[in-house]
Parts: structure tokens; sequence; C-alpha cells
């Protein structure tokens, strides 16, 4: 376990108890910018409608999902709805 990584999950939001695993936070820091810059792309190009992410995944891809919703919701503005649906993923973390 390890805590999350203070350049995408700020300090002031997030408490230093959340610990998750060591490889699923590798992974998702790995694809986190390019994941979020894609998004806000899509949301531009789209703000004439409700603007809303539905975050999917199984397994492995469930809990990168799982941290990408996590990182969205402190990086995307309030007005877009956000959706996270994971399937039969792993422990990503401690209780915190």
């Amino acid at each position: 376990m390890t805590t999350l990584d203070s350049t995408l999950f700020p300090p002031s939001i997030f408490s230093s108890k959340i610990k998750v695993h060591k490889k699923l936070a590798a992974d998702h820091a790995r694809t986190a910018m390019q994941i979020y810059i894609a998004v806000v792309n899509e949301l531009v190009k789209h703000m004439a409608t409700h603007p809303s992410v539905t975050l999917l995944g199984h397994s492995r891809g469930g809990a990168i999902a799982l941290l990408d919703a996590v990182f969205m919701v402190s990086h995307l503005p309030d007005w877009v709805f956000l959706q996270y649906i994971g399937y039969g993923l792993p422990r990503v973390g401690n209780q915190a």
C-alpha cells in the first residue's frame, strides 16, 4: 500500500491516511492525465448538452476507473455529472 500521488490528488483535499495498492496507483498515474485531457476535450465539444462522464471498468480496469473517478471529482467542475460503474474489481485501498 502507498499514499495517493500528491501531484494528482492534492493533499489539501485528500487525507494522507488514504492508502492504495501500489501497483494500481502506479498504473493510474501513468494514464491519468491523458484520460483527463481527453475527457475535458470531449466536454468542451459537447458543452451545449448536459455534460456527463461515465467511467466503466471490469476487474483491474474497474480499479483504475475508480481511481480516475476520484481524481476527476476533484478536478472537473461541479456542473459535470460524473458516474462510475465497476464490476469485479480488486480492493483498491484501505477504508480511509
